[in-house]
């Protein structure tokens, strides 16, 4: 009986949310948003709304200057493109923190774009954030821009892909983590491909790692909505 009662709750709760004014005006915005309250309305229950309904927010926010022409709206439609999204539902419930609700969903709407990546790549960048933390994520981010940063001043020169984990070790344990903690992060960019360690004989303090071409790629796709001049 009580089983039957915490159901119909669950679903009283469900028919609430999906038929709520904000709910029906997401789905009206865009054809993202409106394919994924669809999916949302068949899989999802109440324990994992506030995590969901903040994600949603987010997308909206990013979908609202996007032209539909540059969407694939069959994506959804698809057995692969219903598990990747399903995928990513999964990780935001587990992990709702900021920032990775911003990384997924930047990632979310641009696997929808019609980009070079075919399904496996798209499930496989979906992957590889579901397994990254907050602190694995900001020092993606600042190795990611300090390469963005070089490569602007370069130009069309070539230049180093070269990151040293040494200045922001202190920079993250005067934050109070830990020198094993930052040191387990790194190995966890690297055992992802994101980043390489600089296996030369003489390494200096600056060069201790690389950022990868496909960590670069990876970062473009979770930390912004591509452009339509993106070569991706």
């Amino acid at each position: 009986m009580k089983k039957k009662k915490s159901l119909e709750r669950s679903l009283d709760s469900l028919a609430k949310l999906f038929s709520s004014p904000i709910m029906s005006i997401l789905a009206q915005i865009h054809p993202l948003s409106a394919g994924i309250v669809t999916f949302l309305t068949q899989y999802y229950s109440q324990e994992q709304y506030n995590s969901i309904q903040d994600f949603l927010h987010i997308i909206h926010e990013r979908v609202r200057v996007i032209e539909s022409r540059f969407i694939d709206e069959k994506f959804i439609e698809t057995k692969e493109g219903k598990r990747i999204l399903g995928k990513v539902f999964k990780s935001i419930v587990r992990d709702n923190r900021e920032e990775k609700l911003s990384a997924m969903a930047n990632l979310t709407v641009n696997i929808h774009f019609k980009t070079v990546l075919s399904f496996d790549e798209k499930e496989l960048y979906v992957d590889i954030l579901d397994q990254l933390n907050s602190l694995q994520l900001s020092i993606l981010q600042k190795w990611a821009l300090q390469i963005k940063k070089r490569k602007a001043k370069a130009k069309d020169k070539s230049h180093s892909r070269g990151v040293g984990w040494e200045s922001l070790k202190d920079r993250y344990e005067s934050k109070g983590f830990s020198s094993a903690l930052i040191t387990q992060s790194i190995r966890v960019l690297v055992s992802n491909g994101l980043v390489n360690e600089n296996d030369a004989t003489i390494v200096d303090k600056d060069n201790t790692h690389f950022l990868t071409g496909f960590g670069e790629m990876f970062y473009d796709f979770i930390s912004d909505i591509l452009d339509e001049e993106s070569h991706y």
